[in-house]
């Protein structure tokens, strides 16, 4: 059945592409993992992930930057409400989904941290609507927020063991990191072509840093000899097209990431670790100022992409406009502290080279969630963390007599470190509730909850 699917599906999108364009590919593909969700609503539940990386490498015509949105953007939430719409009604009656677990699972306390983040939104949803924000601005952001809450309800549903959550990962980290792939080779060709560093934005980037964290976690979990071989190739690949795409906040929030896996997985080794870092920290210290000098002195494309990595921070104009922007928003909050200015507020700031920007987002997650849902969305997703960050410490060492390829302890500490990363990557952006990273992030989250029951069950 699948193969004859999978070749139906693709003469459907190629042809919605030749007569119809990259927007009718785009739902034509969008409509056909909606109903494949009918017959395997788990594997279409990467599937959706494996959606948007598909969008992001071949479909993105513009870097989504500026005042104004692109305009792919509008046909690529179509075909995400597309598949959320197939996978919520396949969930209601799949006859997969263990209702008195799913059940157990919502009733817990980071699940009804969801709903009532879910209430919120809602909330101040026609709140913005009273205050006169315009209507399309105050559907747009509803739909990337609720994408959370219905994408980890879901994923709660749906993903019955341990080993489904990681099943789901790891097929994730393979769509993934073959995007990334594509965008190595692509950066690579065009800088190499130019005779200098070609920089092109994706929201792939968030997903790359992601992986990345996957897979060392897979590392440092100890799984076997071909799973190791690839998260190594894994983590190469998504990390340099990390670098090419020159995202900072990709490469710091997968440096902290990494860091705090490390400390949870050695917390009872910390001597060691004290060892390490006496033994390492002076060198470093000693290397730094070379390595740094040398890497920005060097006038190829790695002394290229070392400069965008490398900077004084007082000096760069996106780091600027950012705490300019983050004041207005602070001061719209004061005026509107419960549940914000509402959805489809807009704040205007002044850059530092003097250009007045109006804008409907911020660059900034936390800035967002307080101007589009006040200090009750703040205190929602405040517990939600904490109670995930709970759950996730407590599901380590759980599974361990699993067998690879679908070993629960190395998806939790993967897991793990990848709410890790959003939570850090969260500074720069709302990626918990923009529409082309919150389903990838919910899942995450309702897989968190599924991966401590083993550990749960064991005690």
């Amino acid at each position: 059945m699948r193969p004859v699917y999978c070749i139906l599906a693709s003469f459907a999108a190629g042809f919605a592409l030749a007569y119809g364009g990259i927007a009718a590919a785009t739902i034509s593909i969008a409509g056909a993992i909606a109903l494949w969700a009918f017959a395997e609503p788990r594997a279409s539940l990467w599937l959706a992930t494996a959606f948007m990386v598909f969008l992001f490498v071949f479909f993105q015509q513009t870097a989504p930057l500026g005042e104004d949105l692109p305009e792919e953007f509008l046909y690529w939430g179509i075909g995400l409400a597309i598949i959320t719409g197939g996978l919520f009604v396949a969930a209601l009656f799949s006859s997969t989904v263990d209702w008195r677990r799913a059940k157990d699972r919502l009733a817990r306390p980071a699940s009804l941290a969801m709903l009532a983040i879910l209430l919120v939104i809602l909330a101040s949803s026609v709140y913005g609507i009273e205050q006169g924000n315009r209507s399309f601005a105050v559907l747009r952001q509803l739909f990337g927020c609720v994408l959370l809450p219905i994408f980890y309800f879901v994923a709660v549903a749906l993903l019955r063991t341990p080993a489904d959550a990681a099943r789901w990962l790891r097929a994730v980290c393979w769509a993934v990191a073959l995007g990334s792939l594509w965008y190595v080779e692509r950066l690579s060709l065009a800088s190499a072509a130019r005779g200098s560093y070609y920089r092109e934005q994706s929201p792939l980037v968030m997903y790359s840093g992601a992986v990345a964290v996957a897979a060392v976690c897979e590392l440092a979990a100890g799984s076997g000899v071909l799973l190791r071989f690839t998260a190594a190739a894994q983590c190469a690949v998504c990390l340099l097209a990390t670098l090419l795409m020159g995202s900072r906040t990709a490469l710091g929030s997968f440096l902290a990431a990494v860091a705090a896996i490390l400390l949870v997985l050695i917390w009872r080794r910390w001597m060691l670790l004290l060892a390490l870092a006496a033994c390492l920290i002076p060198v470093a210290a000693g290397l730094a100022p070379y390595l740094l000098d040398r890497a920005t002195g060097s006038r190829g494309v790695a002394g290229q992409i070392a400069d965008r990595f490398i900077f004084p921070l007082d000096e760069d104009a996106s780091y600027r406009g950012r705490v300019a922007q983050t004041a207005v928003v602070l001061a719209m909050v004061g005026r509107h502290p419960v549940l914000g200015a509402g959805m489809g507020s807009e704040n205007t700031f002044v850059m530092p080279d003097g250009r007045r920007l109006k804008v409907a987002s911020v660059d900034n997650g936390w800035g967002y969630l307080l101007l589009k849902m006040g200090f009750l969305g703040l205190a929602a997703f405040l517990a939600l963390a904490g109670f995930l960050l709970r759950r996730g410490l407590a599901s380590l060492g759980s599974g361990a007599e699993a067998s690879p390829p679908a070993r629960p302890e190395a998806a939790s500490v993967a897991l793990l470190g990848i709410f890790f990363y959003a939570l850090v990557s969260f500074l720069s952006g709302p990626i918990f509730f923009h529409f082309s990273t919150a389903p990838f992030i919910a899942v995450v989250l309702g897989a968190l909850v599924v991966s401590g029951e083993a550990r749960a069950e064991a005690a």
